[in-house]
């Protein structure tokens, strides 16, 4: 990019891909042996070697994206950008920073660009040289979802002359690369694929509230059909919890309907430990038929998995777009010859499945060919090792976006006048079952 004031120059800061090369620990340097000249364009990935807190610092230890340089902690994927690309500097969360070893020519005024995607959320960054904040905030605005790139640029930037280091610092999350190598076309080189995008946003009170936004890992942004890769957000008990109510909030994407068709959605589900799972307890949204309904079941998470009880409820609508409140109780039995065990969901306060002794609630259509043991353990008995609360699983089209707020954890289902009151902080009605 070029302008017609001799004075102003363009700095470039393309995210691209190139060759791994040893760190130095705790020392920093730059990658590749010597400062970045600019003018010029360089790769977000190509980061100064030196390590967490020294060349970079990132929020969350670890290469979630496992490309790279897998022995940092920046999230590095392989790029889908339709321009091409190589890497994408993944995941870069608000107070997240790079930094980069340059040599500037000349003082000067510049132009700085990056090619960034922000999925349906607005980011922001800002650039500092030697510490010194030269940019101000620079937004990003949404680019549609996490193919989409664009370039965003911050024109009259005062730059000095010589080695400096340049520190790029994630204001807002935002995920951002550019690059000219060609895209993966296989399965295979999109397994490790997957973003999970965490944005300010508003609450059902109005009160603050993070966004999380999900792509998938093995189709991209098409629909994603049997495949098993998720990315939930949950509870790992090491021993059997024992009876156990949750609560929380949830909104759909408004555009729900138009990527969940024909599929299904999960809304929670815990699982026990061993691989196949021993037991799970899943509730789902489903839209076969195009209605969206109510799909609540008790299984061995096997392939093929045979539920040991189901219940479909049609007559609760599913919200979409809207706050509805979720709840959740259980109790397993003793031993798996025991239909002692119970699972009641409910609605909005509303009850849409109470499963116990081969019961279920009146009204609620059920599969009568299954065999209604409603122990809620399994053949070995393990215990419950995941507790799925935000789970953002869907065999729909991706990007898609869901909220959860106010969550609680109670080990029984709290009884009015007692454990939950008006007044109380932890009040929150419609409750489905409030015993008096």
């Amino acid at each position: 990019m070029s302008f017609a004031a001799s004075a102003l120059r363009t700095l470039m800061l393309g995210l691209l891909a190139g060759l791994s090369l040893p760190l130095a620990a705790q020392t920093q340097t730059p990658f590749g042996g010597t400062p970045i000249p600019l003018p010029g364009t360089f790769e977000a990935e190509n980061f100064d070697n030196g390590g967490e807190g020294v060349a970079y610092h990132d929020n969350v230890a670890g290469n979630a994206g496992g490309q790279y340089r897998t022995g940092d902690s920046v999230d590095i994927i392989v790029s889908l950008d339709s321009a091409g690309g190589g890497f994408v500097v993944n995941n870069f969360e608000t107070g997240e920073w790079l930094e980069y070893t340059v040599n500037i020519q000349a003082a000067g005024q510049y132009e700085i660009a990056l090619r960034v995607a922000s999925g349906t959320s607005t980011g922001a960054f800002r650039v500092e040289i030697d510490t010194n904040n030269v940019t101000g905030t620079v937004t990003v605005p949404p680019t549609g979802d996490f193919h989409t790139f664009a370039w965003v640029a911050k024109r009259g930037v005062s730059l000095p002359a010589g080695q400096h280091v340049l520190r790029l610092v994630s204001a807002a999350g935002f995920q951002a690369r550019s690059g000219d190598n060609t895209n993966p076309t296989s399965l295979s080189a999109l397994q490790n694929y997957i973003v999970n995008e965490v944005q300010p946003g508003t609450g059902r009170t109005g009160a603050s509230l993070h966004t999380i936004i999900k792509q998938n890992s093995c189709t991209g942004t098409a629909p994603q059909g049997d495949c098993a890769t998720q990315d939930p957000y949950l509870i790992q008990p090491e021993s059997e919890p024992g009876d156990m109510y949750i609560s929380f909030w949830r909104k759909l994407d408004p555009d729900f309907l138009q990527k969940v068709v024909e599929t299904w959605h999960v809304v929670f589900e815990w699982k026990t430990e061993g691989a196949p799972e021993d037991y799970r307890v899943i509730v789902r949204i489903n839209t076969y038929g195009g209605t969206p309904y109510w799909d609540i079941a008790g299984d061995a998470d096997c392939s093929p998995c045979a539920p040991f009880w189901r219940v479909n409820n049609q007559a609760l609508p599913v919200p979409v777009g809207e706050w509805f409140k979720f709840e959740v109780f259980w109790h397993r039995a003793p031993n798996s010859n025991d239909n002692t065990g119970r699972v009641w969901v409910a609605v909005n306060g509303t009850v849409i499945a109470d499963v116990t002794n081969g019961n279920t609630t009146a009204g609620v259509a059920v599969d009568p060919a299954l065999p209604w043991n409603t122990s809620m353990i399994g053949v070995n008995g393990n215990h419950i090792d995941r507790i799925f609360l935000e789970q953002h699983y869907s065999g729909g089209s991706y990007p898609q976006e869901q909220w959860t707020d106010d969550v609680q954890i109670w080990k029984k289902i709290p009884v009015g006048g007692v454990d939950a009151r008006p007044g109380d902080p932890w009040y929150d009605p419609p409750y489905g079952m409030h015993v008096p």
